[in-house]
C-alpha cells in the first residue's frame, strides 16, 4: 500500500510522525574474493524487503541493522570477530559513499539530525557479539557505532544463534558483557534470548531492556515468543517489543502448513548441496544469497506455493502485548529481510498498511505515533544518554 492511498488523516499521521523499525537486516552482495558490497543496499533496483529506497517509500525514518554471521561455524574464534568487523565497515564505507540519503545514528540527537536534514538514520546492532572472549572489543564495536546487540552475548564453544531453542542461561562472561554494554550505551535486546537467559537478564540490568523483534507465545506457542509474563517484564525495566512480521511466529497454523509442505527439508538439501560445492565460507555466501539462484530452487517453489497468514495477525499480537504491558511498550520490528511476511507488508514500502490496520483497528493517533516510532525513540534515546563518555 503506498502512502498516497491512505486517507488523509492516516496520511498526514504516517507522514509527519516519526517512523522507526527496531530491527531489521540490510542486504549486502557477497564476492568470491571474500568483500561485502552494500552498494546495491542504496540502489533503486534493489530487490530486498528492506532496500533503503523501499524504505524510504514506506515512511522509514530510523532502522536498526542487524549484522551477524549467516554461518557462524565457518568462521570460529578470530575470525568471525574480524568478518563482523569487516561487514560493519563495509556498511560504514557504503553509508559514506551516499551520505546525502542517511547517516549512522549513535544518538537520539543524530536521529534528529539527520531527520532534520532529510537523512535516513541507521542504528547499528550485533545478532550474536562475536567477542572471541576479549570484553575489550565490546569497545571496538561501540566505536564502530553499535548501540544494539542480542544473544549469544558470549559466541565462543559453539553458542547459538537460536538461543531460544535450549535451556542455557548467562554465564559468567556474558554477565561481564552486558554490564560493560550498559556502560557503553549499547540496548540490550532479548531476541533469540532462552526463558532463562530472559529471566537472568532482567534481574541483573538496570536500564530499559528492549526485544527488537518478538512475538506472543500465547498466540503462536514457540519458545521464540514470549510469555505473557515475560512482556510485562520487560515493560517493567521501561522497554519496548518489537512486532515480528515473520509468518511462522505469528501464526502456528502457517508453520504447520510451512512444514507440510516439505520446505524445510528441501531447503536444507539446497544449503548443504551449495556448502559442498563451495566449501570455502566466501564463495558460500556469495551462491547462498543470490536473489536469483536462490528464486530458481524447489526450495522457493515451496515456500512460495505456502500462502502467508493476513496483515490482521501482526496487528493481534500486537493487541496482546498492548492489553500485557500497555500502548507505552510496542514498536514495529518486521524483520525484513526474513521472508514469509504477509503479503501487505512483505516491503517496507507496503508499511502504510499497517498504519491502516492499526487506525481501523481502533487506535487512536496518539497511539500509532507511539507504536510507529516514538516508543522505540524513548528507549534508544534513554539508553544512549546513560553511556559513559569514553572519548577524551
Amino acid at each position: 500500500m503506498a502512502i498516497n492511498t491512505l486517507s488523509a488523516s492516516s496520511r498526514v499521521l504516517h507522514e509527519r510522525n516519526l517512523l522507526a523499525l527496531s530491527y531489521m537486516n540490510p542486504s549486502p552482495r557477497y564476492g568470491a574474493d571474500g568483500s561485502i558490497d552494500y552498494a546495491n543496499f542504496f540502489s533503486r533496483s534493489c530487490v530486498a524487503q528492506g532496500s533503503y529506497h523501499r524504505l524510504r517509500r514506506g515512511g522509514v525514518d530510523v532502522a536498526v541493522l542487524g549484522f551477524g554471521l549467516n554461518d557462524p561455524d565457518r568462521y570460529p574464534g578470530r575470525e568471525g570477530v574480524a568478518r563482523i568487523v569487516q561487514d560493519l565497515s563495509a556498511f560504514h564505507h557504503a553509508v559514506r559513499e551516499h551520505s546525502s540519503l542517511a547517516g549512522i545514528a549513535r544518538s537520539a540527537a543524530d536521529v534528529r539530525k539527520l531527520r532534520r536534514a532529510g537523512k535516513m538514520a541507521f542504528v547499528l546492532a550485533l545478532t550474536g557479539v562475536y567477542l572471541d572472549g576479549a570484553l575489550e572489543m565490546l569497545d571496538g564495536y561501540a566505536e564502530l557505532g553499535v548501540r544494539m546487540a542480542h544473544p549469544p552475548f558470549d559466541t565462543r564453544a559453539g553458542r547459538s544463534i537460536l538461543a531460544w531453542k535450549g535451556t542455557r542461561g548467562l554465564t559468567a562472561f556474558d554477565r561481564r558483557v552486558l554490564q560493560r554494554m550498559e556502560q557503553l550505551g549499547m540496548a540490550i535486546d532479548l531476541s533469540h534470548a532462552s526463558d532463562r537467559m530472559v529471566g537472568e537478564t532482567l534481574k541483573m540490568t538496570s536500564g530499559p531492556v528492549l526485544v527488537s523483534h518478538g512475538m506472543c507465545r500465547a498466540l503462536s506457542p514457540t519458545k521464540r515468543n514470549l510469555t505473557d509474563n515475560q512482556i510485562r517484564a520487560i515493560a517493567g525495566t521501561g522497554g519496548v517489543i518489537g512486532v515480528h512480521f515473520a509468518g511462522q511466529l505469528i501464526d502456528p497454523e502457517y508453520g504447520r502448513r510451512l512444514d507440510a509442505s516439505g520446505f524445510r527439508e528441501e531447503l536444507a538439501r539446497w544449503v548443504e548441496g551449495l556448502k559442498r560445492k563451495y566449501p570455502d565460507p566466501a564463495d558460500f555466501a556469495r551462491k547462498r544469497y543470490n536473489v536469483q539462484r536462490w528464486e530458481r530452487s524447489r526450495a522457493y517453489a515451496l515456500y512460495e506455493s505456502v500462502a502467508p497468514p493476513d496483515i490482521g495477525r501482526v496487528v493481534d499480537h500486537l493487541d496482546r502485548i498492548v492489553d500485557m504491558a500497555g500502548i507505552d511498550h510496542v514498536c514495529i520490528g518486521s524483520d525484513y529481510d526474513l521472508g514469509n511476511m504477509p503479503k501487505a507488508l512483505n516491503r517496507a514500502d507496503k508499511l502504510p498498511a499497517l498504519t491502516k490496520a492499526l487506525r481501523k483497528r481502533g487506535y487512536s493517533h496518539s497511539d500509532v505515533r507511539k507504536i510507529n516510532g516514538a516508543n522505540f525513540m524513548r528507549v534508544f534515546s534513554e539508553v544512549t544518554t546513560a553511556s559513559l563518555d569514553l572519548r577524551p
